[in-house]
């Protein structure tokens, strides 16, 4: 199964860039479109899970929590605006920390999610046939 580094470097994930966590911390093993970020730590561990909607400050740090708590491989986030300093306005210092203690990759993409989803499977499924 690949991590997210080897994930990153799959076609079709051109859209996708790291904002904080590591990002050869935990085996991806598939991905879930996540409209409500309070189902995070019920989801598989190595999921990736994209975000649908937008998640404001503190309820990013929960969500960055619950998916630690799940061993989940990464969260990606959309629809967010950047700050200057070119993280997502939503990334607290806080979050950060959680996602480095938590060994979760936190991830931002922009563009077609569910193109994003199909490449993670591709990536996955292609991971699993080479083992």
């Amino acid at each position: 199964m690949p991590n997210i580094v080897e994930l990153l470097s799959s076609p079709g994930l051109d859209g996708v860039r790291p904002l904080v966590g590591p990002l050869d911390a935990v085996a991806v093993t598939g991905v879930r479109l996540e409209p409500r970020p309070d189902r995070l730590a019920a989801m598989p561990a190595g999921t990736v899970a994209v975000l649908l909607a937008p998640v404001p400050g503190h309820l990013l740090d929960v969500a960055v929590r619950d998916a630690a708590a799940a061993g989940a491989a990464a969260l990606v986030l959309t629809g967010v605006t950047e700050a200057p300093h070119g993280l997502p306005a939503e990334v607290t210092a806080t979050a950060r920390a959680l996602a480095e203690r938590g060994r979760v990759a936190v991830l931002y993409a922009d563009g077609d999610l569910a193109g994003l989803v199909v490449a993670v499977e591709r990536a996955v499924a292609g991971s699993a046939a080479d083992a």
